[in-house]
């Protein structure tokens, strides 16, 4: 019998799988205490991102969440690698293994279903998001997210964002920024 294996890297190239795809297992994570999904709605800005190919926005993301007492609606909004305006829609749902509030399910069209984590938040400026989908061969998909009320976010609280996944031991360096500069053209 032959064995073979190979690297995240080799695998992406040899077999087509999405660059996201890595060896490993998800994180444990640690939610935020007492979340509330109606002081989280409202419009936020992508700082921070690990790249994702089932998010065809690159550019000037936005993501307008809206409470409706049994689920999040979100809408999603910026420009893909053409700078042609996207917009995608997705809900969250309770995640129905963890009575937490913070961990919901995203279920959007042509996607699978993916845990969204809200690890911390102050709601009014900054947010740190973790997703991860694993247990496929030893496969794990891991997203991390910053995002902030405003275009730009201070230093210290994409480091506190860092800082927390650190300490969950995800690498806060699979993420790059998110372009949010002007004149993004923020739309409705």
């Amino acid at each position: 019998v032959v064995t073979a294996s190979c690297s995240a890297s080799l695998c992406h190239a040899m077999f087509g799988i999405p660059s996201f795809l890595e060896f490993g297992s998800c994180a444990d994570v640690t939610l935020k205490e007492n979340f509330d999904p109606m002081k989280y709605s409202g419009l936020w800005f992508d700082i921070e991102s690990v790249p994702n190919e089932y998010q065809y926005t690159k550019k000037c993301v936005t993501q307008n969440y809206t409470w409706t007492g049994e689920q999040m609606e979100v809408a999603t909004r910026g420009l893909n690698e053409d700078d042609e305006k996207i917009r995608q829609m997705a809900v969250m749902v309770k995640d129905l293994n963890l009575l937490n509030p913070a961990s919901m399910i995203v279920q959007a069209a042509g996607v699978p279903e993916a845990p969204y984590q809200i690890i911390a938040t102050d709601y009014r400026t900054y947010s740190c998001v973790y997703s991860c989908l694993g247990g496929y061969a030893g496969l794990m998909a891991e997203f991390m997210w910053v995002f902030s009320r405003t275009p730009s976010l201070s230093t210290e609280k994409i480091k506190h964002c860092h800082n927390v996944f650190t300490n969950m031991e995800v690498n806060p360096k699979k993420m790059v920024p998110v372009v949010q500069q002007n004149p993004c053209p923020y739309f409705k």
